[in-house]
């Protein structure tokens, strides 16, 4: 532990169960190294070579891991607090399962990862790229997505309490039976978005795009529909509006709104 690796050349090491505690792996090569269940707590990982490694329950307090390229890796089941993967490549990696509170991804890139039933409380996402990933029942609770594009992203049955999501792109993104509880949604483009089934409770929507969403079966609480766009959005069987709301969605274009 402690050991300064610094470009040192790990490529297809096996390196399960090691300890690397305070490691220095700035810039090392890493590819398709297996690093399973090894102790990585304080490491810094910044910049190093780490594609389609191996680090499934892998051990990662405090780890520094800024510009790491961990493009098709797999981190399933790893966990640690506080990591930095500020502008880390984690395209089409797998974070399943993985518990990683109060990380920070914003700027970073993860197009078609896997991150299903992450625990990824207090984590920041601004500016990140989630296109396409996969957060079917990840818990978000507290988490900052400002400006994320989540564009086709999966967040069926995901825990959203308390997530700023302000002029993310969620376009074409799927939210079925999703919780959205003191959710900031300003500005936010949920075009063509399904919520099917989804609970949404004092959510603001003020100057969102919710064209042509699908938002059936959903259930209401003390949302602000303030300039939200709705024209073409689907209200079938949705609940908790008030006559006031139904009214306004219905003069906005929206289509099959519950008679109050």
């Amino acid at each position: 532990s402690g050991a300064s690796c610094q470009e040192t050349d790990f490529t297809q090491a096996n390196l399960s169960w090691a300890k690397l505690s305070g490691a220095t792996l700035v810039y090392a090569q890493l590819s398709a190294a297996q690093l399973n269940c090894a102790g990585l707590e304080g490491a810094n990982l910044r910049g190093a070579w780490a594609t389609k490694a191996k680090l499934c329950g892998a051990r990662l307090d405090g780890v520094e891991a800024s510009l790491v390229q961990l493009q098709k890796a797999d981190l399933r089941e790893a966990t640690g607090k506080g990591i930095s993967f500020i502008n880390a490549n984690l395209k089409m990696a797998n974070l399943g399962a993985v518990n990683f509170p109060e990380a920070n991804f914003s700027g970073a890139s993860l197009d078609l990862a896997s991150l299903e039933a992450a625990k990824l409380m207090d984590t920041k996402w601004l500016g990140a790229d989630l296109e396409r990933a996969n957060l079917s029942r990840a818990s978000l609770v507290r988490a900052d997505l400002t400006s994320a594009n989540l564009i086709v992203a999966n967040l069926r049955a995901a825990d959203l309490t308390e997530v700023i999501l302000r002029g993310a792109q969620l376009l074409e993104s799927s939210l079925e039976n999703a919780l959205l509880k003191d959710v900031d949604l300003t500005e936010a483009s949920l075009f063509s978005a399904n919520l099917q089934g989804a609970r949404l409770s004092k959510v603001n929507l003020t100057n969102a795009d919710l064209q042509y969403a699908n938002l059936e079966n959903t259930i209401w609480n003390g949302v602000d529909f303030s300039n939200c766009e709705v024209a073409g959005a689907v209200f079938t069987d949705a609940k908790g509006l008030s006559a006031q709301q139904c009214q306004w969605l219905n003069k906005n274009g929206a289509l099959n709104v519950p008679i109050r």
